[in-house]
């Protein structure tokens, strides 16, 4: 099991580079029995999917064996299967012409019928090939350059799904909100379990908030955190950021500690919003407003 990294935006000659030394220290172990690995890794078993990886990349690259049996005529001889082993097996075979000239790859694609259909996986080699295509064309390019879509596909991306002509309100979202909680106070905005919030309530609220917010800083050009479960508390927030006139940085308090740590680095919020019992999980040195959340 080989995953790429694609981290730092990397040409192709960058990856392949980064690919091959990958390989070579995961071939130095591969005399690891396979059983071992699973026992130490236990990864997660699933119903829906295999536990280990989902697509498998073959590379047929070696000679074809010859048997010479004395009176025998052997041929390879494909067995049949009914069902794929995983989500999508990519199969490639290099071809060599008469005198061992490369004449390119030849392969096929399995994939699974519950997850994909046949006009699918049809787009998806259009783009794998558009992908190498280019890459290849521009090995010392970033790959993130590279465009995978046919010019239909941009055109219906960018146009027929995003028509710009459609009127759009000159007000901005806040303002928007003010609105409705003034017209419709009284009709339900949120609701969450058994518990429900006013378009009134949650505009009070959410000013609360804002000033609060306000007074240490927020305004245009400056960042608000919110690390929050998903509850009453994390919209109020979110509205009450967009109220302050800052902008927000979700934090969800399932990412990897070291994950928030280099956001919040990155990101430099003014402060975040999250719950006391989220505490931990963020970096000391990070400001922080905190929500009390009492059990409705």
């Amino acid at each position: 099991m080989l995953r790429t990294d694609l981290s730092g935006r990397p040409s192709l000659r960058t990856l392949l580079q980064r690919v091959r030394a990958f390989d070579l220290d995961a071939y130095a172990h591969q005399d690891l029995p396979f059983e071992l690995l699973v026992d130490a890794l236990q990864p997660t078993r699933s119903m829906a999917r295999h536990p280990l990886f989902q697509v498998m990349l073959i590379l047929q690259n070696t000679a074809k064996p010859r048997m010479d049996l004395p009176g025998l005529n052997v041929t390879l001889e494909p067995l049949p299967h009914t069902g794929a082993k995983f989500d999508l097996t990519v199969d490639l075979t290099e071809q060599f012409g008469e005198n061992g000239e490369p004449l390119g790859l030849s392969g096929e694609l399995e994939f699974s019928s519950d997850l994909f259909d046949a006009s699918t996986i049809e787009l998806l080699i259009q783009r794998w090939l558009r992908l190498i295509e280019q890459a290849v064309a521009e090995p010392d390019a970033p790959l993130y350059r590279c465009d995978i879509l046919t010019p239909d596909e941009r055109h219906t991306l960018l146009e027929a799904f995003n028509p710009i002509a459609l009127p759009t309100p000159a007000a901005t979202l806040p303002e928007l909100f003010e609105a409705q909680a003034s017209s419709n106070p009284a009709a339900t905005a949120l609701v969450f379990a058994d518990y429900e919030l006013s378009y009134a309530e949650l505009n009070a609220r959410a000013n609360r908030l804002a000033h609060a917010l306000i007074e240490r800083g927020a305004g245009p050009e400056s960042l608000i955190g919110l690390c929050l479960d998903r509850s009453f508390e994390l919209i109020i927030s979110l509205l009450a950021v967009l109220k302050s006139g800052a902008a927000y940085l979700p934090l969800d308090p399932e990412y990897p500690m070291a994950r928030i740590e280099a956001m919040v680095e990155d990101a430099a919020p003014l402060l975040v919003i999250t719950a006391t019992k989220m505490a931990d999980i963020l970096p000391e040195s990070c400001a922080r407003l905190f929500w009390t959340i009492r059990p409705r």
